[in-house]
């Protein structure tokens, strides 16, 4: 499947080994004092299952099992800027989820978040007639504030109609219990429009896409680059790279002026690419 290549392009360079032992091991998302980081175990032969793990960088020592004899996808460690809680996101089947800890000493506690809401879907979301459409839910943790709260980006995403989100920020006691602080919907963006192309002019869903651009197609995300080097939301401007069967492509949101939404779309090879123009031009109402 077409799908499949994304989430596991990443291991198309270690697959080399013969033997039915071999494993590869990347570590990778060090804590900003130096002294934890991600390890990651896996299998260079399919179905490529392995074990992930909060190391202490000096010893190579286990100080925290996270997941265990799983196929990876997206994974990340989000560090506080002393090193001392951590966010842990992964990728397990269709969902992507955030386990918090707290360091004490050498070791990490769990701290349990409360339940989370849904991000409010758009009306027409209702009104969908294809049930076999593709969703996606995913919790992410996009930033430790200096007061200690943890703002997380809650994401449903749906083949058919789109994506819904919001910002949750997340607030420790002394004990380090979590609760909601505060609930944003995020508003629309060129995200969103996207989203709503036609999937035939792409090689995949625009779906698949997004997730390309927003990771670069790295699935260990502390080595990707900025998410908003290639989809800059604020500007209206999103750019990803090709991978042999779809070309590389960018896409700019326009504003008619009377505030209609107008999506170009510029993809590689293409003889206006030359020429700096824009190949393709979708109006698109939400």
């Amino acid at each position: 499947m077409k799908l499949v290549r994304f989430a596991f392009a990443f291991l198309g360079t270690c697959c080399l080994a013969i033997s039915l032992n071999a494993s590869h091991e990347v570590i990778t998302c060090k804590s900003p004092d130096g002294k934890f980081a991600l390890r990651h175990v896996h299998a260079e032969q399919q179905p490529y299952a392995g074990d992930t793990m909060i190391i202490e960088v000096a010893t190579g020592k286990t100080v925290l099992p996270l997941d265990s004899n799983w196929n990876i996808g997206y994974l990340k460690l989000l560090w506080s800027r002393d090193s001392q809680r951590v966010s842990y996101f992964a990728q397990n089947g269709d969902g992507y989820s955030t386990r918090v800890f707290f360091r004490n000493g050498s070791s990490f506690n769990e701290s349990k978040l409360p339940e989370l809401p849904s991000p409010q879907v758009p009306s027409k979301a209702a009104a969908t007639t294809e049930p076999d459409a593709h969703t996606t839910r995913r919790v992410e943790p996009m930033e430790w504030l200096k007061a200690g709260d943890l703002v997380l980006e809650s994401e449903v995403l749906n083949d058919a109609w789109g994506r819904a989100a919001s910002k949750i920020t997340i607030g420790f006691d002394q004990e380090n219990r979590a609760s909601i602080r505060n609930v944003e919907q995020e508003k629309g963006s060129i995200v969103d429009y996207f989203l709503l192309m036609p999937a035939d002019l792409f090689e995949g869903p625009p779906s698949v896409w997004l997730r390309h651009a927003r990771t670069g197609g790295e699935a260990y995300l502390c080595n990707a680059e900025p998410r908003e080097k290639h989809v800059d939301e604020k500007n209206g401007y999103m750019s990803c790279s090709g991978d042999g069967a779809q070309a590389s492509f960018d896409v700019a949101l326009f504003r008619h002026r009377d505030g209609r939404p107008l999506l170009a779309l510029c993809q590689a090879g293409e003889p206006e690419v030359e020429r700096g123009a824009f190949r393709l031009l979708i109006p698109i109402l939400l």
